[in-house]
């Protein structure tokens, strides 16, 4: 987001120090605390469904901000809801991966898995800037939503509906 931000027009200080460090980590934390209780209450896997369309989701406002342009207020909502929903979203993952992991090795099994999981965080960055080189930011945008289809239809084989554990 900040690149993105920082060739919309806004000041890359303010949105460094003001946007992302105080309302980014804020959302994130309170996303994640929310998130936990969520998923305790309705269990992993509908958590991640719904979590991982919300984080889909937050993508919109992004698109909304390549078109209508440089707005503080705007950016500030976007961050806010794009950070808490990645909270939302990091706690139903951890407590499926943690579900994944035999008892007897998990601190091997978890760190494993989430080492795999790190890996699409850092091969995606080239190819996507690419992407907005390319094409610009707006269809990278759409591209992102729609980038989450594959891992919700995964999760859908992973776990049928019907025998979705809570």
């Amino acid at each position: 987001p900040i690149s993105f931000a920082c060739s919309a027009e806004y000041p890359p200080g303010k949105i460094t120090g003001r946007f992302r460090s105080g309302i980014g980590i804020a959302a994130t934390v309170i996303g994640a605390l929310a998130g936990g209780g969520i998923v305790a209450k309705i269990g992993t896997y509908r958590s991640l469904w719904i979590f991982g369309i919300l984080q889909a989701i937050s993508n919109l406002g992004f698109l909304a901000i390549a078109y209508s342009g440089a707005s503080f207020p705007l950016l500030l909502g976007v961050i806010g809801f794009d950070q808490f929903a990645a909270g939302l979203g990091t706690a139903a993952f951890t407590a499926f991966l943690m579900a994944l992991c035999n008892v007897q090795f998990t601190a091997t099994q978890y760190a494993l898995l989430t080492s795999v999981m790190a890996i699409a965080r850092v091969t995606v960055g080239v190819p996507a800037g690419y992407v907005v080189d390319s094409f610009g930011w707006p269809v990278f945008f759409v591209i992102s939503l729609f980038a989450a289809v594959p891992g919700l239809a995964f999760l859908r084989l992973l776990v049928p509906k019907k025998s979705m554990p809570t």
